[in-house]
């Protein structure tokens, strides 16, 4: 079903990591001195990052070759969702770029 790498973690980009690691915390400590009127800016960007690691770990322990032979369907879905901007997206910040199908997402 899937194939999973058997990771080499001495050859893991640790150096990357901890860049990005430390640019989300500059981030979200600015969001935090930002959110003066409790808008809870700050607690949305820690679930997004916390969410976004969990789905790149699971994403880098698949092998790059099966997600690729999937490719025209992976394509077709990027097709149908321009569509679906151009035809019922919504305007944000005079902008029509994101979609409303239950929750907000910019695709």
């Amino acid at each position: 079903m899937l194939n999973f790498k058997k990771y080499d973690f001495k050859r893991y980009n640790i150096t990357m990591i901890v860049i990005v690691m430390t640019l989300c915390a500059i981030g979200s400590y600015l969001i935090k001195q930002v959110d003066n009127h409790g808008k809870g800016l700050f607690i949305h960007q820690v679930a997004g990052i916390a969410g976004g690691i969990i789905i790149t770990l699971i994403v880098s322990l698949i092998d790059y070759h099966f997600i690729s032979s999937f490719y025209i369907v992976l394509y077709g879905i990027n097709l149908i969702l321009l569509v679906l901007v151009k035809l019922i997206g919504i305007d944000i910040n005079h902008s029509k770029r994101w979609l409303d199908l239950g929750i907000k997402f910019q695709p």
